[in-house]
């Protein structure tokens, strides 16, 4: 059986000959019943579609760990591109579009089949790894931020923009509500991403938390003012460099 993680990276995958006749039909059948819900300028998923994705996948993870006796951990990556409307507004919307794009290639370059990558929203993105790990997501964040900033977009011109990123985790053994958990852990990556933003050093942040929030959030229903109250704390990520062995971790 076929993971059923990210659409672009199995359409590559498909591209390049990796599964079996019924493996493929068994996936041209989902892309096709799921390519309503992807950007039309990125080959990702949108907003909507990522946050449901993002429950579903969780609310899985419980039925295999009772089936496995497993559990699972998930990372979700929150980036969010640096001085984009500025280079809108200098440049046109044509070279903005083209920054979007490969910043779309990026991720689904760098994502496994079991991975989810989505167009979030205007200039955000958002990416939930399977069985990553802390080291793995703070690695996988170093990794993408260094091939978004290090990307030649457009030859004749000197394009000045970079890109923020937030990460939060979340370790299946604690079974909490998946739908609460899935609005948690974009929120937390959310504002450890704009802890980033506002930090004249480091470009990357993880947030930290107590497992107490998401036992108040399915005791009283989802809050955010609640969820940002019990955040204990960010710590920047260092940008050094990252083992991609590590990416699963």
């Amino acid at each position: 059986m076929v993971s059923s993680g990210c659409l672009p990276s199995i359409e590559r995958n498909l591209e390049e000959g990796k599964y079996s006749e019924e493996e493929k039909d068994e996936l041209i059948k989902r892309l096709l019943e799921d390519s309503e819900n992807i950007d039309s300028r990125t080959g990702l998923l949108e907003g909507p579609e990522f946050v449901d994705k993002v429950a579903e996948k969780i609310e899985e993870s419980y039925s295999n760990n009772k089936r496995d006796d497993d559990n699972s951990y998930f990372s979700l990556v929150f980036l969010d591109l640096d001085n984009f409307k500025s280079l809108n507004d200098r440049y046109g919307h044509c070279v903005g579009d083209k920054v979007i794009e490969n910043v779309g290639e990026v991720l689904k370059n760098n994502i496994r089949d079991e991975d989810i990558a989505a167009r979030y929203g205007g200039d955000e993105f958002a990416v939930l790894l399977e069985d990553s790990g802390g080291e793995g997501a703070r690695d996988f964040a170093r990794r993408i931020y260094d091939s978004i900033v290090q990307e030649e977009v457009w030859e004749e011109k000197d394009l000045d923009y970079g890109v923020s990123i937030g990460v939060a985790g979340y370790d299946t053994e604690k079974g909490f509500d998946s739908e609460i958990v899935s609005e948690c852990l974009l929120n937390l990556a959310d504002k450890a991403m704009y802890c980033a933003k506002e930090d004249e050093e480091f470009d990357i942040f993880e947030s930290k938390y107590s497992d107490m929030m998401f036992r108040v959030c399915e005791s009283r229903g989802y809050d955010l003012s609640l969820v940002e109250k019990m955040i204990k704390d960010y710590r920047p990520v260092g940008q050094d460099d990252y083992d991609a062995e590590k990416i699963g971790a």
